[in-house]
């Protein structure tokens, strides 16, 4: 399960994602579209961890990204 709570993330010191709340089950697809610049890939550098949030959390199997980066980089 990935879960996203109220995620913001802030890249160049301006915030590009702000608020995200969701929960994707595992063997779900999900698609990330937007407009350009409107910070998917931003997003999805937060999903992987290689990004900081600004706020919020987002767990990968119960792991909080934030403080278990290497851990959950492995699953």
């Amino acid at each position: 399960m990935i879960r996203l709570d109220r995620a913001t993330v802030e890249r160049s010191g301006r915030i590009v994602v702000e608020g995200i709340s969701l929960a994707v089950p595992p063997g779900q697809a999900l698609a990330v579209v937007g407009r350009s610049g409107a910070g998917k890939t931003s997003l999805l550098a937060a999903l992987a961890g290689t990004l900081a949030l600004h706020s919020g959390e987002i767990t990968i199997d119960g792991r909080c990204v934030r403080r278990e980066p290497a851990r959950v980089a492995r699953l």
